[in-house]
């Protein structure tokens, strides 16, 4: 299992070095804003999570209602006092993401009223937090899911949440923790499947896109702007990684 975990990270990290960049160069990022990060790897033959919607007035959801929690597996720092760096990070043992979105908005698209609630618990023991313990707390800014490839019913689903975190974690990387910090987060979640086509509902596993990445949580001290730009740093990820992917089955397709 540890030999998983290691060949997973390694392929995850080479795979994420450009959206590290990414972030790293963004110039409206204010000093450069610390961020602790949380990472779905997705495993052969392992179900890493689901998200659904049973349309109508309803909630996007993951971990309520018989859909399954999604896995969370590392966790890492970019430009924190303390810790930084993919290379820093550290394993996530037996955490999980539940959240419930507010109920669908009016109009086109497949789009989620903020409300509802977001959490991340488990163990950390590296940062000393050796029994399961909520490690993240919020609630929904709003969320939608989009279909970034028709022909292969690829979809992200994106979301924005205010959070508090647990003052260990925080620490660890040392960032304020606790429930007086407020933190501003922004997830994406890679997708399979067709919503239905008059109701908008779905079930649909989470699932990884570029060889081992299948979802992302980036957690920031709330600054100006920094939701259009969580916005954008996941857009143009989650893109990047489906034309990755489908090169890569072109290519295979061809051999």
């Amino acid at each position: 299992m540890k030999r998983l975990f290691r060949g997973s990270v390694c392929a995850l990290l080479k795979n994420l070095s450009l959206f590290v960049l990414l972030v790293l160069a963004l110039p409206a990022w204010e000093a450069r804003a610390a961020t602790i990060n949380f990472l779905t790897i997705d495993q052969p033959d392992v179900v890493d999570g689901a998200i659904g919607y049973a349309g109508g007035p309803n909630r996007m959801v993951a971990g309520v209602g018989g859909v399954r929690a999604i896995d969370v597996d590392f966790i890492f720092g970019t430009d924190t006092a303390l810790h930084s760096g993919l290379g820093a990070g550290i394993a996530c043992v037996n955490c999980t993401l539940s959240f419930f979105t507010g109920i669908r908005a009016s109009g086109p698209g497949l789009a989620f009223d903020g409300g509802g609630q977001i959490a991340v618990v488990g163990t950390v023991p590296a940062a000393g937090i050796l029994a399961p313990r909520l490690l993240l707390a919020g609630t929904f800014e709003g969320a939608f899911v989009v279909d970034v490839d028709p022909a292969a019913s690829e979809l992200v689903a994106f979301a924005a949440f205010l959070d508090v975190k647990s003052s260990d974690l925080a620490s660890y990387f040392g960032m304020p923790g606790g429930p007086d910090q407020l933190w501003h987060g922004a997830f994406g979640m890679g997708l399979v499947g067709v919503p239905n086509p008059v109701t908008g509902a779905f079930l649909m596993e989470v699932v990884g896109g570029v060889n081992n990445f299948a979802g992302l949580i980036i957690n920031t001290i709330p600054t100006p702007g920094t939701l259009s730009l969580f916005a954008l740093v996941l857009l143009g990820m989650s893109v990047s990684g489906v034309a990755a992917r489908r090169r890569m089955t072109t290519a295979t397709a061809a051999v």
